[in-house]
């Protein structure tokens, strides 16, 4: 995703999970498609540019840090003054996102806040990454510092007529899948994969807090205990869609993204959806729409 232009922009890093026994069913190959990814309709998606207000950097203070794993924290971030973030009125339907700086090397990077979504605090589940400049930062910072941030801006926008909501995520990846878990009447269906045992067990209870409500489900999948999330996991979900849409988001790294969906590519300037690819290009996905996040 672009970010603004007074600090230069890094991209996501890209975590090492083990998709290489993964690829060897699922091998990238090219197909056709759009640059909108589209299964018997056209995507809509909206990406919003902040206001002018949400274009400053407001400073907030780092009040908590809970670690989930040894490089998983969820911290916690208030107001240092009046000013704070505004959210819409309908942000239950939309994944949206904010804007962290690192001020020693003038860069920032973009986080997914975990619901609910208000001003007045901001939670977020950040991975400490290897050659994570912002993510490492953030990690070292001890507890009273400032913490200054911006946005938000709405990566996407579900519809009103969507009808069941499939996520497929990885890692950190679940925190959008969070942020929209009460927008579907048909209820979502959610595979996460993580890494440890440590976040299953640190994150999953907060995970499955969320989902409780409505048609929601959960299934968790350990690469610690050799558990994937394969192809049949999702053919297993396409079934019993109704006439309404079907939503399908693919959330984590990069290489996650890819394994599943294919490649976002990049076009005048900013980063669009590019082709489908992956594992879902095989599937039948007849009336439903992939999403790349």
């Amino acid at each position: 995703m672009r970010l603004f232009t007074t600090f230069r922009t890094i991209s996501p890093q890209v975590f090492n999970r083990h998709f290489s026994s993964q690829r060897t069913t699922c091998a990238k190959r090219p197909y056709r498609a759009a640059l909108v990814l589209i299964a018997g309709g056209l995507t809509t998606y909206t990406f919003t540019r902040p206001s002018q207000q949400a274009d400053n950097f407001i400073p907030y203070t780092l009040t908590h840090k809970e670690l989930v794993s040894h490089n998983l924290a969820i911290f916690t971030l208030r107001p240092s003054t009046a000013q704070q973030l505004n959210y819409p009125a309908d942000s239950e339907s939309k994944i949206q996102s904010i804007e962290i700086k690192q001020p020693q090397l003038q860069i920032s990077r973009r986080y997914t806040p975990l619901p609910p979504m208000s001003g007045d605090e901001i939670r977020l589940l950040i991975r400490n990454a290897v050659n994570g400049e912002v993510s490492s930062y953030l990690h070292r910072l001890p507890l009273g510092v400032k913490v200054h941030v911006r946005g938000p801006v709405t990566e996407f926008a579900l519809p009103q007529d969507v009808g069941k909501v499939i996520f497929i995520a990885g890692g950190t990846g679940i925190a959008p899948a969070l942020q929209v878990v009460d927008a579907s009447s048909d209820g979502m269906d959610v595979l996460w994969g993580c890494r440890t045992l440590d976040e299953r067990q640190g994150a999953g209870e907060m995970v499955e807090r969320y989902m409780k409500a409505g048609k929601n489900q959960v299934s968790f999948f350990v690469d610690q205990e050799g558990s994937i999330i394969s192809p049949k996991d999702v053919t297993l979900r396409l079934k019993g869609r109704d006439a309404s849409r079907g939503l399908i988001f693919v959330s984590g790294p990069d290489r996650f993204v890819e394994y599943w969906a294919g490649t976002k590519i990049w076009r005048d300037g900013r980063e669009t959806q590019g082709p489908l690819g992956g594992c879902l290009a095989k599937m039948d996905l007849s009336g439903w729409e992939v999403v790349k996040l």
